[in-house]
C-alpha cells in the first residue's frame, strides 16, 4: 500500500483505497472471487478490511461497487485524507518492526554454539 501511495503522488500511477464491511464473514471467498489478480485486500491498524485497487479511478467506482454488490458486499472509497492518516500509521508500524528486527537478541549465550565457525565449541 505504501509503494502505491508513492506512484499516486508520483503520478506514476492511480488506485483507490476502498473500505469493505462484512468481508471475511465466509472466511474471505466472496471478496477475493469479487477482486481482479492485481488488487491487493487486507486488514489495516483499525481492524477493517480494505481493498487497495490498482490502475482504476473514480470512474469506474461504479463498476467496482456493482461488482462487489453481487458478491454481497459493501464498499465505501476512502478519502485522500482518511488514506493518509492509514499510511501514515502503516509506516510508523512498520518502522518499528524493522526496528524490532534489527535489536540484537539478548537470550543468546556468549558462547551460543551457533555463533563459532563450524558450529563446535
Amino acid at each position: 500500500m505504501l509503494a502505491a501511495n508513492e506512484l499516486k503522488y508520483d503520478h506514476m500511477s492511480n488506485h483507490l483505497l476502498l473500505r469493505v464491511e462484512g468481508a471475511w464473514q465466509d472466511d474471505g471467498s466472496r471478496l477475493r472471487g469479487a477482486l481482479r489478480q492485481t488488487d491487493e485486500a487486507g486488514v489495516l491498524q483499525d481492524g477493517n478490511v480494505y481493498v487497495l485497487m490498482n490502475q482504476v479511478s473514480e470512474h469506474e467506482l461504479p463498476i467496482i461497487n456493482g461488482r462487489l454488490t453481487q458478491a454481497g458486499l459493501h464498499a465505501k472509497l476512502v478519502s485522500v485524507h482518511e488514506e493518509d492518516s492509514l499510511l501514515a500509521e502503516a509506516s510508523e508500524q512498520v518502522a518499528a518492526e524493522s526496528q524490532a528486527d534489527e535489536t540484537p537478541r539478548s537470550d543468546a549465550a556468549p558462547n551460543d554454539s551457533a555463533s563459532h565457525e563450524g558450529g563446535i565449541v
